[in-house]
């Protein structure tokens, strides 16, 4: 089976008479061109069965309208629900999400290459830890970080984070308004991850 070449804007631009950089301006949100310019070239598009390369654009815009989301514990499932909602929103605005699932919180360090050879516009973390050194390459190449439910103190990014400490203290508040004062919690809350009351690490 014979396949058949996919159009370019440079066929689209000869069949509807116009210049390439019309067909572009059509297929671009926002720019400026005329009802009969836009109809002449989708009449076009359409009768090449066009769609346009957004690789190709993206080498020409320098931007690609895809985020780097990079998400160490994908089985939780409150990433799963945080994925779905970025996803939404991002695609809301015309961007699209490009997925990265780390298997340990550190790898994000060797993930980080390949990521930014994607030429995405920025990049999300969730809950990872990470070195200083992902904040500085992608500084380099001009892609802002935000962190995601993790807060690093001097790390020069910006941050979407819950106020643990002030939320522990309106439920504590909204629980003595209401009359109780024997609070408890669980000690496996209260206790360092990996670690037991005496300091050692858990078998």
């Amino acid at each position: 089976m014979v396949s058949k070449k996919a159009a370019t804007s440079f066929d689209v631009a000869r069949v509807a008479g116009v210049s390439r950089s019309a067909v572009s301006r059509t297929f671009t949100a926002g720019a400026s061109v005329s009802t009969d310019m836009r109809a002449r070239v989708m009449e076009a598009a359409e009768q090449l069965s066009y769609r346009p390369n957004a690789i190709a654009r993206s080498l020409i815009t320098q931007r690609s309208n895809i985020v780097g989301l990079v998400v160490a514990e994908i089985t939780n499932p409150f990433y799963s629900a945080v994925l779905e909602t970025i996803s939404e929103k991002l695609q809301q605005n015309g961007q699209h999400v490009l997925l990265f699932s780390v298997a340990q919180a550190h790898d994000i360090d060797q993930a980080l290459p390949a990521l930014l050879q994607y030429q995405v516009d920025g990049v999300i973390i969730t809950s990872a830890l990470f070195s200083s050194e992902v904040v500085y390459r992608c500084a380099e190449v001009g892609r802002p970080v935000v962190l995601f439910n993790r807060y690093v103190p001097g790390a020069g990014v910006s941050a979407v984070c819950t106020d643990n400490v002030g939320g522990g203290r309106m439920i504590a508040d909204e629980m003595i308004d209401a009359g109780y004062r024997r609070l408890a919690l669980p000690a496996r809350l209260l206790q360092p991850r990996g670690r037991t009351w005496d300091g050692a690490a858990e078998g």
